[in-house]
């Protein structure tokens, strides 16, 4: 299977000059009846029946599920309405296990990307004697495996996705707009996927009237 994906706002003069100097980019603060005021997503995309917003972090850190970045993210998705999708270098294994539970889709790309009129600056960074980033590349192109996902992968897990994220939805509101600790966050969540009381990992308390005398 092979998607069409539609985009919307994004980046309108790629080809018109090279990465020395900024692209111009469209961003959305407003979508499905809802806004962002002066906030956006970095991408609103459409895959058949499923619009899709996107954040892309090109940074070295690795994404943890409590970091404010990722609660962004929830909140601006779920106030545009839209499926929440996270693209990083790297995302630690919890966030998947939390978030992916939520219904949230991420992708790791492995590589941290520079442009190519740095390619001097790269080639420092990824020296062994310096910082040794190996994983730095340039350019703009997306590789094999972003396209990969793009067009085989997501296709294929929005539908489940969409079925997680209204699932949790209370759960993930009360993260992203900060309203609910990530312990009791991640905690909550868990109960929940077991089918527990979400308040506490305790057995409720006996009724006293239907314990035995004798005992």
């Amino acid at each position: 299977m092979e998607a069409g994906i539609d985009v919307y706002g994004g980046f309108a003069n790629l080809d018109s000059h090279g990465d020395s100097t900024l692209y111009s980019k469209t961003e959305l603060q407003t979508f499905n009846g809802a806004t962002l005021g002066k906030h956006a997503l970095d991408f609103i995309i459409r895959i058949d029946k499923h619009h899709c917003g996107i954040e892309v972090k090109n940074t070295r850190p690795w994404f943890y599920a409590h970091d404010s970045d990722l609660r962004e993210l929830i909140r601006k998705a779920l106030t545009l309405n839209v499926q929440p999708i996270l693209i990083a270098r790297r995302i630690q294994y919890v966030t998947f296990r939390i978030l992916g539970t939520c219904g949230l889709i991420m992708h790791e790309t492995y590589n941290q990307r520079m442009a190519v009129a740095d390619e001097a600056l790269a080639a420092q960074a990824r020296h062994k004697d310096m910082l040794g980033y190996h994983d730095i590349r340039t350019g703009n192109l997306p590789d094999a495996r972003l396209l990969h996902f793009f067009r085989k992968n997501l296709p294929t897990l929005l539908d489940t996705a969409q079925e997680k994220v209204a699932k949790y939805r209370d759960l993930l509101w009360a993260f992203g707009a900060e309203k609910m600790p990530y312990d009791e966050f991640s905690a909550r969540v868990r109960r929940r996927e077991l089918g527990q009381n979400e308040d506490n990992d305790w057995p409720d308390k006996p009724d006293p009237e239907s314990l035995d005398p004798r005992e």
